[in-house]
């Protein structure tokens, strides 16, 4: 008894042991049903004890492969089965109850009996998530660390604004620091977005490209640039839905922070990270740290294209200057410029190879000099005043300079040396030429223009007008100044609008009015309408001096407007009428304009039109791409003509369309589409019967022959082919009389187009000739097509060879006249025989008596004397040959 309660006392300790331990804890039975749990396996599981006990170890333990998410054999049946401990291997996931997935690693052992028998397995496991954590930022921070010294080497050699930040996109992402990254130049107040770099993204930053271009920033980086802070988001699609890279993000957060040095803001950095990292301490800092370095170079590469371009300046800079001595033009000292103005280098002036003397222009050396001697007698003079003069190049050109030259003077008040600066004026002299001259241009234009220039003082007083102004308003320009104040020649009724909206709110504001209209009033009190364009020309205290107006007459103008406004309404008008639909569309296929049929063809109303009926909801979705790729060829100039497409009425009923359109320009300036639509259903069913139409005459067995009224072919069928020979290409083209054989004389055609020509139909026969040269005979009908004024057009002609069949019924009828000929002898012989057999019965008695009468003639007793008896021997003679007549009919 005392040893089963000491084993009670070890086994509280080892359960209280197991299930106070940090790791879950999982012990099994032989078969591996759960026997006993702890806290944490109940938690890690989401399984308590009391339920799982008595469920088999792979129901309650589910793991899987953390790269292929396949089953895993659970430890517990390899320690059963193997009776070893075993581990689990890496990349294991433990799904819970609930569904939720953890990285765990574990081991199982036997449970023995005191024989050694393995009677359970005992599972050991722990939550691996943190030290995963740990192990990815350590990765991911190496990554970083890395990706940031390679941008922090691209800094130190890149000169190139564009070139560095598209570097360093690539630099941050190529080593998987940063999943992507973009930047975004900006100007010093972050209101212009000048240039933009990328990497990482597959598709998609084209969308926020063009924002950046139109300065429309996101949250993120307007909360960057207010407060010059890191801004963090931890969820791009619930913290930031509108902006265009959301999706792009795939469930990692965003980072964000202004490049700015010494206070001169340069962009944008914004890169996506993983989200179980973008709180940590050292991650923000080594983004912080990117954004500033990139900031130091793009403050070092301006500065170094600010130093550039100041030496830039300096080298070419127009001044020259010059030390000459006193007694003579020799140069002691000339700056490396002076070749760029002269042509000669220092080098040849300080040699004295070249003398000043040299180079100025002979008519202004004498002056020069003088200008020089007369301020070098001048103690008190400190400066040569020297009007320009020229010079005269090495080439020969001359060019102007203005000498400002000082006077070095030596103790007693003598000329030490002259110290100059020149400065090539020639452009400025031709400046001055060429404003002298526009001065004049100008001075023709003002008065030459018809149009009306006028100028006025702040006060509203003339100061001057040309010549068009004035005949305007039928005054001389002297009596212009009497008038005075210029309103005196505008209506009253225009006096507030143009004093406050015209010269308060737009001539002394932007200092200028834009084109706008009013009236005038002329000497004779008649009233008409103008057009002006004022400007204000200020002084150097920024205050107006004078305006200045171009005013023109318009009173045509309006004519012309009323003239096109009741032309306008009479062309609508005229297009409400007409049977087919007149639109017109802006660059959106948005309609701005139908006429009548086109609302009772669709069944939509001009209230649907004014709502935003858009053209492409006309018409059926499978045709939509076409005609916005036909609309967008036109843009490029392309001729498309007509287009045919499914239109699709308000009641959803489809039907065919044929559409003509042209674009519309106004000044110069491409602004929509004009154009008719045609409703080509009944075209469309025309068409189709004249497809079956044609059908059945390609097929006919006869020839179908279609002229025009000249006689030239213009259609054969496959019968006529077939008949004649001659092929489609050979005959199309040609007159029918290819086929002509000679058999018919002119009056057999004379007749035929006779009656052709009066229009009526002709049937015929003719004996034609094939391509062959044999001859066949045809029957023909010809019928004459008129057009809707009776003028024929055209002739059709249907043909059947009838060769064959005239050849048959030849034989036919021979064979008939045989026959007949045959029946004929056979009644002749039939009645021969009937004939011959009553000729025969008749001369046999007529034989046989004669016989007899002969014999008695030529017995003793005869009495016939010999002329009898020879009547008697002629009788049976003729009979004998009558008999012998009968037998050949008879044979």
């Amino acid at each position: 008894r005392k040893r089963v309660a000491e084993l009670e006392t070890v086994g509280q300790q080892f359960k209280a042991t197991l299930y106070g331990i940090g790791d879950g804890m999982i012990a099994t039975d032989a078969q591996g049903r759960v026997q006993q749990m702890n806290p944490v396996a109940e938690e890690l599981t989401g399984w308590i004890e009391a339920e799982a006990r008595g469920r088999f170890i792979d129901e309650v333990f589910c793991i899987f492969n953390e790269q292929t998410r396949a089953p895993v054999e659970s430890p517990v049946v390899r320690v059963l089965r193997e009776g070893t401990v075993v581990g689990l291997a890496n990349h294991t996931l433990l799904v819970a109850r609930d569904g939720t997935k953890r990285p765990v690693a574990d081991s199982g052992a036997p449970i023995r009996d005191r024989h050694g028998a393995v009677t359970g397995c005992v599972l050991v496991f722990r939550d691996q998530t943190k030290e995963r954590l740990a192990l990815d930022r350590e990765a991911h921070l190496k990554k970083v660390l890395l990706a940031v010294r390679r941008v922090n080497q691209l800094i130190v050699s890149e000169t190139d604004p564009q070139q560095l930040i598209e570097r360093a996109c690539a630099n941050l992402t190529r080593t998987l620091g940063y999943h992507n990254v973009w930047i975004a130049l900006t100007d010093e107040r972050g209101e212009i977005v000048t240039s933009t770099a990328v990497s990482g993204f597959d598709s998609g930053f084209g969308v926020m490209r063009g924002r950046l271009e139109h300065c429309e920033l996101s949250a993120c980086m307007k909360r960057t640039l207010e407060r010059d802070e890191l801004v963090v988001v931890r969820d791009p699609s619930v913290e930031c839905p509108d902006c265009p890279l959301s999706g792009q993000y795939a469930g990692r957060a965003g980072l964000t922070r202004r490049m700015s040095h010494k206070g001169r803001l340069y962009g944008i950095l914004s890169a996506s990270v993983p989200a179980a990292h973008v709180d940590d301490a050292e991650e923000q800092h080594l983004f912080n740290e990117v954004a500033n370095d990139l900031a130091f170079a793009l403050s070092r590469i301006e500065d170094a294209q600010a130093l550039r371009f100041a030496t830039h300046i300096v080298e070419s800079s127009p001044a020259v200057a010059f030390v000459w001595e006193n007694n003579g033009w020799g140069v002691w000292y000339a700056s490396e410029n002076v070749e760029r103005l002269f042509g000669y280098t220092a080098s040849e002036f300080v040699s004295g190879s070249v003398s000043y003397a040299d180079v100025v222009h002979p008519e202004d050396l004498e002056r020069v000099s003088m200008e020089a001697d007369a301020a070098g007698a001048d103690i008190t003079a400190e400066r040569v005043e020297h009007a320009p003069y020229r010079i005269v190049t090495r080439n020969g050109d001359i060019k102007w300079v203005e000498d400002m030259t000082t006077i070095q003077r030596a103790q007693d008040g003598g000329v030490k040396a002259y110290r100059g600066i020149l400065l090539d004026i020639t452009g400025r002299k031709q400046a001055e030429e060429a404003l002298r001259k526009s001065e004049m241009r100008y001075r023709n234009i003002f008065e030459g223009s018809r149009d009306g220039f006028v100028m006025v003082d702040p006060e509203g007083r003339f100061i001057d007008a040309n010549q068009a102004y004035c005949a305007m308003l039928d005054y001389s320009l002297d009596e212009l100044f009497e008038i005075g104040d210029f309103y005196k020649i505008t209506p009253e009724r225009w006096h507030d609008w143009e004093s406050g909206e015209i010269w308060d709110n737009r001539l002394l504001v932007q200092g200028y009015t834009g084109i706008y209209e009013k009236e005038y009033i002329r000497r004779d009190g008649s009233i008409f309408p103008v057009e002006l364009q004022a400007y204000a020309v200020s002084g150097e205290d920024g205050a107006p001096e004078y305006f200045w107006a171009v005013v023109r007459d318009i009173t045509k103008r309006k004519r012309a407007e009323e003239m096109l406004r009741n032309s306008e309404e009479r062309f609508r008008e005229l297009a409400d009428m007409l049977p087919e639909v007149v639109f017109e569309t802006d660059l959106n296929l948005k309609p701005i304009y139908a006429n009548q049929h086109a609302f009772e063809l669709f069944g939509y109303s001009r209230e649907d039109m004014a709502r935003g009926l858009s053209g492409l909801d006309m018409l059926v979705p499978e045709d939509r791409d076409r005609v916005i790729a036909n609309f967008s060829m036109r843009l490029k100039g392309e001729n498309t003509g007509a287009v045919e497409c499914r239109a699709l009425k308000k009641d959803g009923s489809v039907f065919p369309v044929l559409f003509h359109a042209d674009l519309i320009v106004k000044k110069g300036k491409i602004s929509g589409l004009r154009g008719i639509l045609v409703d080509i259903t009944d075209s469309k069913r025309a068409e189709k019967e004249r497809e079956r139409l044609m059908y059945a005459i390609e097929q006919a067995g006869e020839a179908i022959v279609i002229t025009d009224a000249e006689g030239t072919i213009q259609y054969i069928n496959p019968a006529f082919e077939h008949i004649t020979g001659y092929t489609r290409a050979e005959a199309v083209g040609r007159n029918p009389r290819i086929l002509k054989s000679g058999e018919q004389d002119d009056k057999f055609y004379n007749e035929m187009w006779g009656i052709l020509t009066s229009g009526k139909v002709w049937s015929g026969r003719f004996i034609n000739r094939r391509k062959d040269g044999s001859f066949y005979t045809e029957e023909a009908t010809i019928s004459p097509v008129m057009d809707s004024s009776g003028v024929i057009t055209n002739y059709v002609a249907v043909k059947r060879d009838v060769t064959e069949y005239l050849r048959l019924r030849a034989e036919k009828a021979k064979i008939e006249e045989q026959f007949r000929r045959s029946q004929k002898l056979e009644s002749i012989g039939r009645l021969a025989g009937g004939v011959a057999h009553d000729l025969n019965n008749l001369l046999t008695p007529i034989l046989g008596y004669g016989e007899i009468l002969l014999e008695d003639a030529r017995g003793e007793n005869a009495v016939w004397d010999d002329a009898r008896k020879g009547h008697v021997k002629t009788i049976v003679q003729a009979g004998m040959r009558a008999r012998d007549l009968v037998r050949q009919l008879l044979a």
